[in-house]
């Protein structure tokens, strides 16, 4: 095997670099396999690491149809709409504002003494015994 040519992504992205436009796997292959010598023998352990390295490598991207490309020539846009998380999280805030204005009215009333209750405060011999000796 010829060292000299560089790594297998070397290869890859000087190949696609040259080619100008995406690439399937199979073609890459067969580029980095007769640049760098690889022999038969070496091409079983060697496939499954090159394709494992486009994958991890940021400098590459993979299309629908599995070609692969150099990623600068690509750009990533968000399906996102942001004004639909942005609503989402405001319609949050505004529940939770509601909660806690109804809990602090309810807190109010209480301490005031104009929050009505369905038991007398003043419980019976009976239902102090049934509160204390549970």
């Amino acid at each position: 095997m010829n060292i000299n040519n560089g790594s297998m992504m070397e290869v890859a992205l000087r190949a696609l670099e040259e080619r100008g436009g995406a690439m399937s796997f199979t073609e890459l292959w067969s580029i980095v396999k007769e640049t760098l010598e690889i022999t038969p023998e070496e091409e079983k352990d060697r496939i499954g690491y090159f394709y494992t390295d486009l994958s991890l490598s940021g400098d590459v991207v993979v299309s629908d149809n599995n070609t692969w490309d150099l990623s600068k020539r690509h750009v990533y846009k968000p399906n996102v709409d942001t004004n639909v998380i942005y609503d989402e999280i405001e319609q949050e805030k505004d529940s939770e504002d509601a909660d806690e204005k109804k809990e602090s009215e309810e807190y109010d009333a209480a301490t005031e003494g104009t929050l009505s209750t369905e038991r007398d405060d003043n419980p019976s011999e009976d239902e102090e015994d049934e509160l204390f000796s549970e």
